[in-house]
């Protein structure tokens, strides 16, 4: 009994020494696991600036230089965010992810949504101006909810409808007369480029569910889309436009710094996105359709009635109403569940 007796005492001391050894790691080590504010900033910052001069770099390239081949633009930007993406992971070898061959028909077809979201964005601006594209792009929420609805089944509440509906009537009443150089195939474009725009951010949403790294991410997508998008180009005959007019040196130049730009955007947005809240993440979009606005009316002298004022800020301020109901209604189904 007495040598019965020590042996459980010894396996309860055994047991407390383990248990302080997998203790729950303290709230130093918890709060150095929270997203740091200087980081966030950095990230959302980062975006801001690459989707404003991306977005006019591109319509000045497109417009005002005269270039014809937007795909072969859209590819050069491709193919310089592979080289970088592919850089990190060189160095980063454990970021690496394994993909069998289902895994590579589920990139090429995230890859397809991806690279038509970019193309179709672009050959927007060549035929209405930023301002009225990106007020047009403010009812995605809308087909986003749709497309979620169709796929994933996730019904919108009354009030998320409710919401909804001064965004559609403020882009409809931003596109009343003429905002801008108005053209009904730039109109229907940027329509379509919505629900590209969507298909893109579903299938983004369940890539980045899976814990692949954003860089290892984008690397994969990139790697998939130039293809594409040189069939695209070869299809459009933009490489025999450029064989009958070469660019010049300073232009793909300018395009590749395109493609720096275009990585930082996509690096800080599959970044951000990660430490982001999705209330933040609407706000922040909502801001760079604000300041494209008025970053494009400045630069190219964009007219804008009053009617077309009125429902830009409707549009603005609805969308963003909108995503924060969704956000706050996403945050409070874990309760009710």
């Amino acid at each position: 009994r007495r040598v019965h007796g020590e042996n459980i005492k010894a396996g309860k001391q055994m047991g407390q020494e383990e248990r302080k050894e997998l203790k729950v790691p303290s709230s130093g080590d918890a709060e150095s696991r929270k997203p740091s504010r200087y980081r966030v900033a950095g990230w959302t910052l980062l975006r801001i600036l690459a989707v404003i001069t991306l977005t006019v770099l591109n319509k000045k390239v497109l417009t005002q230089n005269n270039f014809k081949c937007p795909v072969i633009m859209t590819t050069t930007h491709f193919f310089c965010q592979f080289v970088f993406s592919s850089l990190y992971v060189w160095h980063n070898p454990s970021i690496v992810m394994p993909c069998s061959w289902r895994d590579h028909v589920k990139l090429s077809l995230f890859s397809s949504t991806f690279t038509g979201n970019v193309m179709l964005g672009i050959i927007t601006y060549q035929f209405i101006s930023i301002s009225l594209a990106q007020t047009i792009r403010a009812i995605t929420p809308g087909t986003t909810a749709l497309l979620f609805f169709l796929v994933e089944g996730q019904t919108l509440s009354k009030i998320s409808v409710v919401t909804l509906l001064p965004v559609v009537f403020g882009a409809g009443l931003a596109t009343y007369g003429d905002l801008g150089n108005f053209d009904l195939v730039g109109i229907a474009t940027c329509l379509f480029g919505c629900v590209v725009s969507s298909l893109s951010a579903l299938a983004a949403r369940r890539s980045l569910k899976t814990g692949v790294h954003p860089l290892e991410l984008l690397r994969r997508v990139t790697f998939h889309g130039v293809p594409q998008l040189l069939l695209f180009a070869w299809a459009f005959g933009e490489f025999d436009t450029i064989r009958a007019s070469p660019p010049s040196t300073t232009m793909w130049c300018v395009l590749v710094f395109g493609g720096v730009l275009g990585f930082i955007l996509n690096a800080s947005n599959f970044f951000g996105a990660k430490e982001l809240s999705p209330v933040t993440v609407s706000v922040v979009g909502n801001l760079i359709c604000v300041i494209l606005i008025i970053v494009s009316i400045i630069l190219f002298n964009t007219p804008v009635s009053f009617l077309n004022g009125i429902g830009i800020v409707i549009t603005m301020v609805g969308s963003g109403v909108y995503g924060v109901v969704r956000a706050l209604e996403e945050k409070e189904k874990p309760k009710t569940q």
